[in-house]
């Protein structure tokens, strides 16, 4: 054992990386930078998302905000415009289909979808999405509406609003809330990190 020098003392101070203020300051500075950048995009999403705009491509008047637009301000023969369209379900209720989705461009409303359209649409929605509706081919009391069958239980069955609901928001996927949420924990952890 005497073949072995004694290791020389380390001082523990030496050890630490030593960061100067300028570089502290510039650290902080590109962290705050990245959160208000991620923040941004954040609200731009949600002004995205709950924005419902009708342009003048579909001919409706420009000069009206979209919150102004109702079926009866959006006539106009010039642009093939006759009002909103609308649905009947298999109880007789009527519902006004979303404005910034369709409108009625003949007095007939040949153009806009009808009762087993949405179903049929709803049904190819919710097979998107198989994990988030639960979606069971084989269940025995299957949810019938209009006399078509939806892969669903009974007491899972969609109500007329929420197929022109999910109509009205083009069918968007269900866990955009979730991915909203989660940019809103990676904020909330960027700042946490601050």
């Amino acid at each position: 054992m005497a073949d072995y020098e004694a290791s020389p003392q380390i001082d523990e101070s030496e050890m630490v990386p030593r960061i100067s203020p300028q570089y502290a300051k510039r650290r902080i500075k590109t962290r705050c930078s990245v959160c208000v950048i991620i923040l941004i995009a954040l609200f731009i999403v949600l002004f995205l998302k709950n924005y419902q705009y009708i342009g003048s491509r579909g001919g409706i008047d420009a000069s009206l905000r979209p919150s102004q637009k109702t079926c009866g301000n959006i006539y106009s023969i010039e642009n093939k415009i006759y009002g909103c369209c609308e649905i009947v379900d298999e109880t007789d209720h009527t519902f006004i289909l979303p404005l910034h989705r369709v409108v009625k461009r003949n007095p007939e409303g040949t153009n806009c979808p009808t009762y087993n359209r949405l179903i049929y649409n709803y049904i190819e929605y919710i097979e998107t999405f198989p994990t988030y509706f639960n979606v069971r081919h084989n269940i025995t009391e299957p949810c019938n509406i209009n006399n078509i069958t939806l892969p669903l239980g009974e007491k899972h069955c969609p109500s007329t609003y929420t197929m022109v609901l999910a109509y009205g928001n083009k069918y968007e996927s269900p866990y955009s809330d979730f991915i909203i949420c989660g940019m809103a924990v990676i904020i909330f952890l960027c700042i946490m990190t601050l």
